[in-house]
């Protein structure tokens, strides 16, 4: 596997998500979330730094510690730390990310809280009463993290029947939904009380 700098800054993000559900260390998620960042926005491959001998350690946001993983990442084609947090992690932790709306901090608080350890425990809780609004249902931030793949019309149909609410674009770093999605929520939807 050839990784470039957007495979290795996903790695990032995913050791960065787990930490976060673990309520692991502010410090050591945002150097990995700022290194992901700083990956993103190179116009070089990180490989031909590496291929030039460069001190990746000199890069901004890039310590030690991440320019050895992103050599150990460029050398192997995987990274030994992803592996052993996957595997400390309950199964089906980690996928509750792919469910919209909810980011590490949430899944932490479901997971530590609430006992929800699948995707399907949490879409039940979304039954719960006390469910009533979800925010940033494509998890998408700005120049960090991509939108999730999700089905937004069966998300607003389901908001709708549940009686949830939508938060829309509550946030500027987030934009989650498109002018198309805020019209189609506000046309099947009713405003808040």
């Amino acid at each position: 596997m050839t990784a470039n700098n957007l495979n290795i800054a996903d790695i990032f993000e995913q050791i960065a998500d787990i930490l976060d559900i673990q309520g692991g260390n502010f410090f050591r998620i945002r150097a990995y979330r700022q290194g992901a960042r700083q990956l993103r926005g190179m116009p070089v491959d990180i490989a031909q730094y590496v291929e030039n001998g460069q001190d990746l350690s000199k890069l901004p946001t890039i310590g030690h510690n991440l320019a050895a993983k992103i050599i150990e990442i460029l050398e192997t084609g995987h990274c030994a730390t992803l592996t052993r947090l996957q595997k400390q992690s309950p199964p089906g932790l980690v996928e509750l990310l792919h469910i919209p709306g909810l980011g590490p901090k949430r899944v932490h608080a479901l997971y530590h809280e609430l006992g929800v350890h699948t995707p399907e425990q949490a879409l039940r809780a979304m039954d719960s009463l006390h469910f009533t609004l979800l925010a940033h249902p494509t998890g998408r931030l700005l120049e960090t993290r991509e939108a999730y793949d999700v089905d937004m019309s069966r998300i607003i149909h389901q908001a709708k029947q549940r009686g949830c609410y939508l938060e829309l674009n509550a946030q500027p770093m987030r934009l989650d939904l498109s002018a198309l999605h805020c019209q189609m929520a506000k046309a099947k939807g009713k405003n808040p009380p």
